[in-house]
């Protein structure tokens, strides 16, 4: 997902402010962290960046490259299927450390 996220912002014409401009940075990285939450708390962070965004005065320069990319996420990582592919919230092994330790024996 990560690697799909970076592409586009490369592809909207944003990689090269998301490396310079602090407040983009920490929006994507928010964007970004959506997968870590618990599926039910999804939406709302999904709802809560794409409203808070359009308020922050350091992001309206990028507001159509900032559409497009909320657009791509919703469209693709939002769906319940993939969202539920997605979760980490219950999963039993959150790292891959238990197969590294297996292989050190």
């Amino acid at each position: 997902m990560l690697q799909r996220i970076n592409k586009k912002l490369k592809s909207y014409g944003l990689w090269k402010y998301y490396k310079s401009n602090v407040s983009l940075h920490f929006f994507v990285k928010n964007l970004m962290a959506i997968a870590l939450l618990k599926s039910n708390y999804m939406n709302n962070a999904y709802e809560l960046l794409s409203n808070d965004y359009v308020r922050m005065k350091k992001l309206k320069e990028f507001t159509p490259q900032l559409n497009k990319l909320l657009d791509y996420y919703g469209r693709r990582w939002m769906k319940p299927s993939i969202r539920a592919m997605l979760e980490f919230h219950r999963a039993q092994f959150r790292t891959n450390n238990w197969n590294e330790c297996e292989s050190s024996v």
